[in-house]
């Protein structure tokens, strides 16, 4: 069974990226969250086409929690269809994927 995940997902500020972290890990859904600044989106939209200045945010969690963060995301985005992607973490540090996994049973 996969421990570990990634959630990739854009957002317009740091500030909207920053909040819905913040809550994730005080909900202690997610070990941890970085905000990656200086991103720009290519996209259509509508029919258009858009240029977006973004920030892309990464955080980590127990797979088991995906799920529930996936619908905590969406609902405090402010996008119509926010970018939410979700990958399999299948290697990695050991000690730290299990610090991952285990993160939200040892609430640290």
């Amino acid at each position: 069974m996969q421990k570990m995940s990634v959630v990739l997902f854009s957002a317009p500020s740091h500030e909207c990226a920053r909040t819905i972290i913040r809550q994730l890990v005080e909900d202690q859904s997610i070990a941890c969250g970085s905000i990656i600044p200086g991103c720009t989106s290519l996209y259509l939209w509508q029919g258009a086409l858009h240029e977006t200045a973004e920030v892309q945010a990464l955080i980590k969690l127990p797979s088991e929690q995906t799920d529930s963060v996936l619908r905590t995301i969406e609902q405090m985005h402010p996008y119509d269809v926010p970018e939410i992607i979700v990958l399999p973490v299948v290697a990695g540090l050991p000690a730290y994927i299990e610090w991952v996994a285990s993160y939200n049973r040892q609430g640290q």
